[in-house]
């Protein structure tokens, strides 16, 4: 068999693993699991690290804004709360792409579902969203190192 040939037809399949929300509390035994897709490639883990560049940015700037006082500092404030909210949106419609490769499409959410999701958790458990966010990322990075540790 021709190499050449052989390797044209491995096709990588996009790899999803539930998070089931009991590891946060077991009183979330029945919740539905959250699909995280474990091997997305560069272009979309670029596109996360360009997101959390930005709102650590914008983050930085919050920190150091109320020094300003002012019809300036007024602005500067809606200026970097527009910019919060912007990168929020590329952050949720990013997590909308990784949590909507399970085969079942009852299972996909959009950007708009994210959104609803980090709000509604905002207000009610904040642990909770970071909790599916870093279990979300750190599936990622495991299988990424699971990888890297197995070519080894």
């Amino acid at each position: 068999m021709n190499g050449s040939n052989f390797i044209k037809q491995i096709t990588v399949p996009k790899i999803v693993q539930p998070v089931q929300l009991a590891g946060y509390s077991e009183q979330l035994v029945d919740a539905p699991p959250i699909h995280v897709w474990v091997n997305p490639p560069q272009n979309v883990l670029d596109a996360f690290a360009a997101i959390q560049t930005d709102l650590r940015a914008v983050a930085e700037a919050i920190k150091r804004a109320p020094q300003i006082k002012g019809l300036m500092g007024k602005r500067r404030w809606q200026k970097l709360n527009e910019q919060m909210q912007a990168g929020n949106r590329k952050l949720y419609a990013w997590l909308a792409e990784i949590w909507s490769q399970h085969d079942d499409p009852a299972t996909h959410v959009t950007p708009a579902d994210v959104e609803a999701f980090a709000h509604k958790l905002a207000a009610e458990d904040l642990a909770l969203w970071r909790w599916v966010t870093e279990q979300t990322y750190g599936r990622i990075v495991a299988h990424s190192n699971r990888e890297l540790l197995e070519k080894n």
